[in-house]
């Protein structure tokens, strides 16, 4: 925590490390739950069974949406401080940590009720043991990394007043669309994936993995567009309390700052599970390790480059470089480890961009046209808008790419 927190002075430093350090406590021993989860929801994956896994972060949500309302309760009206009581800080801990509970169990129940019975064996002598070993050290790598990327932001964002406020609040809308597209497009994929490779069938694999990078394209490019264009309408909504601290400006670019990135991330998540079916973690990890330097050195030099207020948007810029740098690299092993079946989608993908990048200007003219300055102006700002934006794309999506939008997004060979 002291390292995490070491752009910070005086007072509200040791409140930091307190604090943090008591919530690691109740923390850290989640991990086990989120091992249960994650075996149990390969298991159902393994099984076509999305639905369990998908249905599982709602409950997560309402639990601690549950609990940040009972916090909320619990400080009447108090301002936002650090200096909580032993309650309070309970409550917050306690809470998330049921969240996660009800997140992991579910598809852990699932699993049981389903008939399958999970049996440990301590052999590390089988060969399936020792290659799952090897790979799960290449893929903990890469989580690591992709750790090394948020301490750095959080150590550079601590280094200005609201900083890390600033940074979480836009990146919370970063992972919306992510959540929304990318994640389920990689996981209903995986399966597929996987045995188009076991069964040696190239050009299946590759086709699916087009049609997969297609899909993920199609929806993020739109995702980013409407981020970039109605930043200031959803920071006015959305934006309370501490939030508001520094101004709307400094979250509003930030939330603009984050649109570019969304693309590389989500596509680096497809291309890593593409790279899990043909039994290759290395390369993913490798990629991740590039990705991050270019990303961390990207934050220094664009921390040190921005004002203060900026920071945050600076960030996330560097964040976005990072993830685009992996992405390219893993995708340029991908095609040559497919050879004549990799995907050819650089065309489309081309199209697509254009088409979001007509959509960002419509929106972003009729945001302006717009006095949305109150909650309620942004609001009809916001649907106006995102409705236009939504025409626009999707019919400059039908004349680029020639492919109804439907079509697009369509991760089958049906």
């Amino acid at each position: 925590m002291r390292a995490f927190t070491s752009g910070t002075d005086g007072a509200a430093y040791d409140a930091k490390v307190e604090l943090g350090t008591l919530f690691l406590w109740f923390f850290l021993p989640q991990m086990i739950f989120y091992a249960v989860g994650m075996v149990a929801t390969a298991v159902l994956n393994s099984e076509q069974r999305f639905n369990i896994p998908a249905v599982a972060p709602a409950v997560n949500n309402i639990v601690v949406l549950g609990t940040y309302a009972t916090f909320w309760v619990m400080r009447d009206g108090a301002p936002p401080s650090l200096d909580l009581t032993t309650a309070e800080k309970l409550v917050l801990a306690g809470g998330t940590t049921l969240g996660v509970l009800a997140f992991t169990l579910l598809p852990a129940v699932a699993v049981v009720r389903s008939g399958f019975h999970l049996r440990p064996r301590l052999d590390w002598r089988d060969p399936t043991v020792r290659t799952l070993g090897r790979r799960g050290v290449w893929a903990g790598g890469q989580l690591a990394m992709a750790n090394v990327l948020l301490a750095v932001v959080l150590v550079l964002a601590n280094g200005v007043a609201g900083g890390v406020v600033t940074w979480t609040f836009a990146y919370a809308f970063f992972l919306l669309p992510i959540a929304l597209f990318a994640v389920p497009v990689a996981t209903t994929m995986f399966p597929s994936l996987a045995r188009s490779h076991q069964a040696g069938r190239r050009d299946e694999f590759g086709a699916a993995l087009g049609r997969g990078v297609r899909a993920t394209v199609a929806l993020l490019v739109g995702a980013a567009a409407a981020l970039a264009a109605l930043a200031w309408p959803i920071v006015r909504i959305a934006a309370f309390g501490d939030a508001r601290t520094g101004g709307l400006a400094p979250l509003a670019h930030a939330l603009a700052a984050f649109a570019p990135g969304l693309v590389g991330y989500g596509l680096m998540y497809l291309l890593t599970r593409a790279s899990y079916a043909v039994d290759d973690a290395r390369t993913p990890f490798l990629a991740t390790v590039i990705g991050t330097a270019t990303g961390v050195v990207a934050m220094i030099v664009a921390a040190a480059w921005a004002p203060s207020s900026e920071r945050a948007a600076a960030l996330a810029v560097g964040y976005g470089i990072a993830y685009l740098v992996a992405t390219v690299i893993l995708a340029v092993a991908l095609a040559r480890r497919l050879g004549p079946d990799r995907p050819r989608s650089l065309g489309v993908v081309a199209r697509i961009i254009g088409a979001g990048a007509v959509t960002l200007v419509v929106m972003a003219v009729v945001v302006a046209a717009f006095d949305a300055s109150s909650r309620t102006a942004s609001v009809v700002t916001l649907i106006v808008a995102g409705a236009v934006g939504a025409a626009i794309y999707a019919g400059g999506l039908r004349v680029l790419t020639g492919v109804p939008l439907r079509r697009l997004v369509t991760i089958d060979d049906g």
